[in-house]
């Protein structure tokens, strides 16, 4: 978690704006929760090395997977 995106999850925490977190790996999801409205990781679905190797595909299925699951 970067500096620039935990500042803009911080703002988002602030002003009641849900903010989803997207990573390679959650490494310690329970701290990022409480950062991020929510967190999903490319490893949920697919190895390391796959995500490693098509960084973009898989980003943009794991988006489109909690998009369709947004209530």
């Amino acid at each position: 978690m970067g500096k620039g995106t935990g500042e803009l999850a911080a703002i988002c925490r602030k002003l009641n704006v849900p903010c989803i977190g997207l990573a390679g790996i959650a490494s310690n999801p329970r701290v990022a929760r409480t950062v991020f409205s929510q967190v999903h990781a490319l490893v949920s679905l697919t190895t390391v090395e796959e995500a490693c190797a098509r960084p973009a595909f898989w980003l943009e299925r794991l988006a489109t997977n909690v998009a369709a699951s947004w209530p």
